[in-house]
């Protein structure tokens, strides 16, 4: 299944995600979109690059770190960090020296 959004400078994105299986109990009160699948993307990246620059800061001496993780989006505009960096439709990785 593919999501469609579009970013603000008018370039498509389509989303390849797995359609969810089974039935989620609250899935009739939840009312999602694709443009809130991107937006949500970049809100935990931007998160995590934030985590890992104050962890950076906060240890001193011009300390050096990595993250890699990937998110996942299911067919429901659903937006989770996967469980390992590959099994997500976007894998980020951020370093900070």
């Amino acid at each position: 299944m593919l999501l469609h959004t579009e970013l603000a400078d008018g370039t498509e994105l389509y989303i390849d995600c797995e359609t969810s299986g089974g039935f989620d109990k609250d899935a009739a009160t939840l009312d999602f979109h694709p443009d809130d699948a991107a937006r949500n993307v970049v809100r935990i990246a931007s998160a995590v690059a934030r985590d890992l620059r104050a962890v950076a800061d906060a240890a001193g001496d011009g300390t050096a770190l990595e993250v890699e993780f990937s998110v996942k989006v299911d067919s429901r505009a659903v937006v989770a960090v996967g469980r390992s960096p590959s099994a997500g439709q976007f894998q980020i990785r951020l370093r900070y020296s």
